[in-house]
């Protein structure tokens, strides 16, 4: 029989209610001008504020209790929580809105916790901004077993495996953590940004005589999800120099020999957890709830705000509260149109978000985007790769690249030229310098001047400031303003740095901090904090390997070399981003374009299929093939999809045993998601698509073009006949 006390213990866990502590405020500027006038844990994503996904993660935990704690725009957080289904009784959520006007960083807020004696139990700690299907009461359970033996184990981190190229993975913040295998102890752990670049961590000494083995883990996403002992905010009162939650609180925790407390990481192999920390990740998790990574929590099925959408073939979600669509629109694949929207003749939308009661005029294309709700687009524009806040007028004719973040009740136009990467509001850039700022503001009905004498067209009628590119860069990560910050430590400066920063833009693909075509020996000399011989050379993977330097290859070489990786591949089974991995390694050390590693790929995976030509054997042995490698496609092909069918279409056009297979290759394609029947219809016309390729395949690309036509009649007869029957 169990001692009476630990039955006790047991009682009490079992009858104690489960909180949570949600942080609303970011203590960053990385969504400005959008949250200039709305806290960033309101800002929707998929049509949803931020904070309710947060919500809806909590209650499928099983949370009872908890406390939000805010501080920029408070009034409207405690009014969205109170509109809130949360907020009702039969949703068994008690949700208490803590407005600390002092709290500028997460150890304020931890501070202000400790203080106010809020938190009776273990509990979960978690951003404003996750969105999240885990079962974190499993985390809990654990954290309390773990507990119960050892009650200097203050903390539990979440942490989930992903590949070095996921796209939720934050390229300049990421994080190394150490492990013991044996227990999930993390013994060290190192924050790990773009730049400056590095290439090596020190371990200290002590870790490696107290612990026989240890894992360097460099494949994992930090989710912002802890559950946490109640002598968590104590310490956090205890040493004020406390600021960040990693970087100060985990790291001075792991490297005291005083405290004597441990802290642990719960490695999530299956479910979805992310924080949209930037725009780039806002981007990356809009995409993942749009293709059902999420589920049960996607539209049309389990929305945390409440709309209803009717879900069509290509994650197309349709609200079903009044949209208006012409019979001449295209509506691409992943994409939402909200409620009471109106989408006029001869518009093109494909992969955006569309908010409640917005305007789409005749003939606008808007690609990759994010309009929110009651924005007004006038007709003729081109909107790629934004973010257009809520209340935008956009001109006819006006063209707003990637990277752009429109600001609430910004006029634009006509014809408007926006370049990429621009920040626009309508009120003035508050960091701009006073003295600077007439010379800043743009007339209402002239051009204005920005940064390195790039000039924006804003429109005769424009209403709107451009943001300098730095604006917010000295703005250190605890929150603090641009004085305080320049006070604060390198680390946390370098973070919010603008060359760390412009890494978390949407739209910003370029960037690989892993296989840069350009690297400069001085910066890295400069950033390595151990030599090989005492330190560990990070990749990609997360696992050591010995400190080389790659050799030039010749582009020949290339191609044997990289048969052979994806030969290795097929036989040892590796994962898809294992493969990417090597491939992209391969690509650094003899310098050949992304297209000649496409090339590549998709010649070896048409040889894959077996098979007489025309045969029924090679027919049936094309979609497992295409399936088994589509991961690796897709992760090579980034938004160059028209490429990636010029290149199918030359091979099978080069080969004549894939001649008439073309056809059953490009569905493949389709069904796999590699290609959407707009980037079909895009390579049919683009002129490349019927050029000959030598006298050995001449009037073969021809063939396989026809043969593409067919091919999207009948997908798109599919894609109809799909609509029709969600439409009954």
């Amino acid at each position: 029989m169990p001692p009476k006390d630990t039955q006790k213990d047991k009682t009490s866990e079992e009858e104690e209610v489960l909180q949570a502590v949600v942080l609303a405020d970011s203590f960053n500027t990385r969504f400005k001008p959008l949250t200039l006038n709305t806290p960033r844990c309101l800002l929707p994503i998929c049509n949803v504020p931020m904070l309710l996904w947060t919500f809806e993660s909590l209650a499928l935990a099983g949370v009872e209790e908890i406390f939000v704690f805010c501080n920029a725009h408070s009034d409207q957080i405690k009014e969205a929580i109170q509109t809130s289904r949360f907020a009702q009784p039969a949703a068994g959520l008690r949700i208490v809105p803590v407005v600390s006007p002092r709290t500028m960083s997460v150890g304020d807020a931890m501070r202000e916790l400790d203080e106010k004696q809020l938190i009776s139990s273990d509990f979960i700690l978690v951003a404003g901004d996750v969105v999240s299907n885990l079962q974190i009461d499993r985390v809990v359970r654990e954290h309390k077993e773990r507990r119960r033996k050892n009650k200097d184990a203050i903390m539990t981190m979440v942490v989930k495996r992903s590949g070095a190229f996921h796209r939720t993975r934050p390229v300049g913040d990421t994080s190394v953590f150490v492990l013991d295998p044996e227990t999930s102890e993390c013994v060290h752990y190192e924050p790990i940004l773009a730049e400056p670049r590095r290439r090596n961590i020190l371990l200290p000494r002590e870790v490696l005589e107290k612990h026989a083995e240890v894992e360097v883990r460099n494949d994992l996403i930090d989710c912002a999800i802890d559950v946490c002992s109640v002598d968590v905010p104590v310490l956090f009162s205890e040493n004020f120099d406390y600021q960040d939650l990693r970087r100060d609180f985990v790291h001075g925790v792991l490297t005291s020999d005083l405290l004597g407390k441990s802290i642990y990481c719960h490695v999530v192999e299956q479910g979805y957890a992310a924080r949209v920390r930037d725009t780039k990740s806002y981007a990356a998790v809009s995409k993942d709830i749009i293709s059902r990574w999420t589920y049960p929590l996607v539209p049309g099925d389990n929305l945390p705000g409440g709309d209803e959408y009717e879900y069509r073939r290509g994650n197309r979600y349709i609200s079903k509260d009044n949209v208006m669509m012409s019979r001449t629109c295209t509506i691409g694949n992943d994409t939402i149109l909200g409620p009471s929207t109106r989408i006029h003749d001869n518009a093109r939308i494909e992969n955006s978000v569309i908010g409640p009661r917005c305007s789409i005029g005749p003939g606008t294309i808007i690609r990759d985007s994010f309009i929110w709700n009651d924005a007004y687009v006038e007709g003729s524009c081109v909107i790629e790769g934004c973010i257009i806040g809520q209340s935008v007028h956009i001109g006819t004719g006006s063209v707003v690249r990637k990277g752009c973040l429109i600001g609430d009740g910004t006029r634009l136009g006509p014809k408007a030229n926006v370049v990429e990467f621009k920040r626009i509001s309508r009120e003035k850039p508050e960091d701009e310098d006073e003295e600077e700022g007439d010379e800043e503001k743009h007339e209402l009905n002239g051009l204005v001047n920005g940064l390195a004498d790039t000039v924006l067209e804003l429109g005769e009628h424009a209403e709107a400031y451009v943001w300098p590119d730095t604006v917010g860069a000295d703005v250190g990560a605890d929150g603090r303003s641009s004085s305080a910050a320049r006070d604060a430590d390198s680390e946390d400066e370098e973070t919010e740095a603008w060359g760390n920063l412009k890494h978390l833009r949407m739209g910003d693909e370029g960037f690989d901090p892993y296989f840069s075509d350009t690297d400069s020996s001085e910066e890295e000399e400069e950033s390595s904090l151990a030599s090989p011989a005492s330190g560990v050379l990070l990749t990609p993977g997360g696992h050591p390997i010995p400190d080389f330097t790659l050799g030039p290859r010749s582009s020949a070489n290339f191609r044997s070399e990289c048969i052979s990786s994806l030969e290795r591949a097929l036989a040892e089974g590796h994962t898809v981003d294992d493969a990417a991995i090597e491939l992209k390694t391969l690509r650094m050390a003899s310098n050949v374009t992304m297209t000649e590693v496409r090339e590549v790929v998709v010649e070896f995976v048409v040889g894959l299929v077996k098979g007489d030509p025309g045969s029924a054997v090679q027919k049936n042995n094309i979609t497992p093939v295409v399936e088994r490698w589509a991961g690796l496609i897709i992760n090579l092909v980034a938004s160059e999809r028209v490429e990636v069918l010029l290149l199918l279409q030359k091979t099978c056009a080069r080969l004549p045993n894939y001649l008439s297979a073309f056809k059953f290759f490009l569905y493949a394609f389709y069904n796999e998601d590699i290609v959407d029947s707009l980037s079909i219809r895009a390579w049919l016309k683009d002129p490349r698509s019927r050029e000959g390729v030598g006298k050995a395949s001449e009037g073969n690309m021809e063939v396989c073009w026809k043969q593409g036509v067919q091919t999207l009649a009948v997908i798109e007869a599919d894609e109809e006949d799909s609509e029709d029957e969600d439409d009954e």
